[in-house]
């Protein structure tokens, strides 16, 4: 699948916009992505009509589509028109919503990089890990619309809330049923505890931060995902990984830098 995508995404450009910004109906050849890392903004697509724009989120705007966006003053977005062959993406799936993930911000902008450069093949790689990255939030979306309403609804809070302080008892409370009941429903479809399930998403986004700030140590990324103990993060971590927070973090760096 990786080396498909290598064979055959093209990235024709990409560059950021800021500030307002009000664009003409217009449509492309190829597929338009905007990622947005700041502000709000409108974008309007024939078929599907107005949709707001904010941080985290990506449009997909396929080839043909006569489309048209409106920027706050505030808002920054990085566009990529980027030439995607059929079957690799959800044609229905249009919007997704990343929670500012930290990986594709870091990729849309060596996209960005790449394109002024002139580097067609290293964008296209980088483009691949994109469309990959992608098709996961596609698979996690597809999933969580086969789920128990009062489960995606806990699910969604804990998108939002992972980093506070959060008990079986005030997830049920905020999805409207008993502890036990949403235990039982998350069990039938994860095969786990809603609790297990919320130390894996604050596991989740403490792996991108270990890579992408350096500068955070591992008991300021434990307060950040919600961990008020650092020593019970990092058993919880080690549970979920095979290795600590230090060893993930020294393993991947010594990783990257051997890849360049």
């Amino acid at each position: 699948m990786q080396q498909l995508f290598m064979d055959t995404v093209k990235c024709h450009m990409a560059e950021i916009l800021r500030g307002t910004a009000s664009s003409k109906l217009h449509s492309h050849p190829s597929h338009e992505l905007q990622y947005v890392v700041r502000g709000e903004g409108i974008l309007f697509r024939e078929g599907t009509g107005e949709e707001k724009m904010k941080a985290g989120m990506l449009f997909i705007t396929p080839p043909g589509i006569l489309h048209r966006t409106q920027a706050s003053e505030s808002m920054i977005r990085i566009y990529a028109d980027i030439e995607i062959p059929p079957g690799i993406l959800n044609p229905s799936i249009l919007t997704l919503d990343t929670g500012q993930d930290s990986l594709l911000c870091r990729w849309f902008e060596d996209l960005r990089l790449l394109s002024r450069q002139g580097g067609r093949d290293e964008a296209a790689a980088v483009a691949a890990l994109v469309l990959l990255r992608i098709s996961g939030f596609e698979h996690k979306k597809n999933i969580e619309n086969t789920l128990h309403p009062l489960v995606r609804r806990a699910v969604n809070y804990i998108d939002l809330h992972f980093h506070e302080h959060l008990d079986i008892h005030q997830l049920a409370k905020q999805t409207g049923c008993s502890a036990s009941y949403l235990h039982a429903l998350f069990c039938r479809d994860f095969g786990c505890g809603p609790m297990h399930c919320l130390n894996r998403r604050r596991i989740n986004r403490a792996k991108d931060l270990l890579l992408s700030a350096e500068f955070l140590s591992v008991g300021e990324i434990a307060d950040k995902c919600g961990f008020s103990d650092p020593d019970y993060f990092c058993r919880k971590f080690k549970q979920e990984t095979g290795m600590t927070p230090s060893d993930y973090r020294r393993k991947n760096r010594s990783t990257d830098r051997t890849n360049d």
